[in-house]
């Protein structure tokens, strides 16, 4: 049995081919289903009450689906194995709230509140209401928001656990800052994403403020240079998971220098499957980090269709000493792969420790029966 992740679009799949996949899952598989309002609801709330310990996640968008649509899916999810995702909670109306919240109670599910969009007196409000110490809450972008607004939603928080994402490309670096800092609280874990949007300066006085708490950053080559990120790495407090995106760009003596700069530390490396390349000087990169990793770090290859099956295999084969996340767009897969189902293959031979992932399930013309082949692999 392999690990195995499928990312259903609602708004592209049939739901003949959703409940056909959902439901040859093996127990090692995952489910996520996005846009559920979008299909057939009677239908899909059915197999809802009828998915038992399956593992589905149900990703519902607040702000777009009605209060109807919304209660009737989370009154629908039953299943021991079925989690729910709620974002943008503070788009519906403060008097539904508290009816939505309370489906939320006792179980594992999230909800997010978006700073981007939300007014404060929606987002108090949302945090007043979901206070089940079970949901897993978020607040993205609160720096979006004015300086009046971020102290309301931080009184409100308290002693709640939140993780804050703060967006590095949608305030100024001192509005970023003073946001950290009004965070103070062990409760709350604080995420930085877009972080090459600012200055290394800059960058490296938010990680020193968010010091020894919990919290994570993001940032991409493309945007910022490895010279500056490597700069800033020591700036990251024992507890921060950092992520760099692109790292397919970074030379192998790059990447060995991060990889040392973050030992001990929680580290995602990002590498594009279509743009994988091998230095000139010390070989193919992506091997060599895999050789290199331990099971802090998690490397992601994305587009993971594109590379020949007689690169990639060996790698997945030889990465349990770390943790690899292989991703295939499902947009992007063909039903003409000359050896077969490329996917099943990297299932195949996938350690304990690999993830396999397909995303955008039910886009493109990957056919249903290509699908089956791959969950029933998997187990």
């Amino acid at each position: 049995m392999k690990n195995l992740n499928m990312m259903c679009l609602g708004d592209k799949i049939s739901f003949e081919n959703f409940s056909s996949i959902f439901l040859a899952a093996g127990v090692t598989t995952d489910i996520t289903l996005t846009m559920p309002q979008a299909l057939p609801q009677a239908e899909l709330q059915a197999l809802l009450r009828s998915a038992g310990p399956k593992k589905l996640t149900l990703q519902i968008p607040g702000a777009i689906a009605s209060v109807r649509q919304i209660t009737a899916l989370l009154g629908a999810a039953t299943g021991s194995g079925t989690k729910v995702g709620l974002s943008s909670v503070d788009s519906q109306p403060p008097a539904v709230l508290q009816q939505i919240a309370n489906f939320f109670v006792g179980k594992e599910w999230s909800m997010t509140i978006d700073g981007a969009t939300a007014s404060s007196i929606g987002a108090v409000a949302a945090i007043n209401i979901f206070t089940d110490s079970n949901t897993s809450r978020t607040i993205s972008a609160l720096n979006a928001l004015p300086a009046a607004g971020v102290d309301e939603i931080v009184a409100a928080i308290g002693s709640k656990t939140y993780t804050v994402m703060l967006d590095g490309a949608l305030s100024t670096p001192g509005a970023i800052i003073d946001c950290v800092r009004k965070l103070k609280g062990s409760n709350v874990e604080v995420s930085l994403t877009n972080g090459g949007s600012l200055s290394t300066a800059n960058l490296s006085q938010v990680l020193d403020v968010i010091g020894s708490k919990k919290g994570a950053f993001s940032v991409d080559v493309l945007e910022l240079n490895p010279t500056r990120i490597m700069s800033v790495l020591g700036s990251a407090g024992p507890d921060i998971s950092i992520s760099i995106l692109s790292a397919h760009t970074l030379s192998t003596t790059e990447l060995d220098e991060i990889l040392r700069l973050t030992t001990g530390k929680k580290l995602l490396l990002e590498f594009n499957g279509r743009q994988l390349g091998v230095d000139p000087v010390n070989g193919d990169k992506l091997q060599r980090v895999v050789a290199a990793s331990t099971t802090d770090i998690t490397i992601a290859v994305n587009t993971a269709q594109y590379p020949p099956l007689s690169y990639l295999l060996p790698i997945i084969q030889s990465a349990g000493n770390t943790n690899l996340v292989v991703l295939y767009n499902g947009g992007q897969l063909t039903d003409t792969e000359a050896h077969g189902n490329v996917v099943v293959r990297a299932i195949e031979v996938a350690p304990a420790t690999t993830t396999v992932a397909v995303v955008s399930v039910g886009d493109g013309n990957y056919s249903v029966a290509n699908y089956l082949e791959i969950v029933r692999t998997a187990g």
